[in-house]
């Protein structure tokens, strides 16, 4: 039963894609949806269509920075 829910699941149509391509399209489908809340010193949300933006500005950033073909990001917990 367990096997069954796993091979229904690979089935499914968006874990065919690629990661980057169903985020743009999350993002960019919704700009104006509140999608982060941030609590630490005051309420600050931030919209989808904010964040595909501040993404595209790194991923120039890095694109200046490296000629890598892949880099990795490590954030610090919390």
């Amino acid at each position: 039963m367990i096997d069954l829910d796993e091979a229904a699941f690979q089935q499914r149509p968006e874990l065919r894609s690629h990661l980057a391509y169903e985020s743009f399209v999350s993002l960019a489908s919704r700009p104006r949806q509140e999608l982060i809340v941030d609590r630490s010193t005051q309420r600050r949300t931030m919209k989808s269509g904010f964040l595909l933006a501040v993404s595209f500005m790194l991923s120039r950033r890095l694109t200046d920075w490296t000629s890598k073909a892949r880099v990795g990001i490590l954030f610090p917990p919390g």
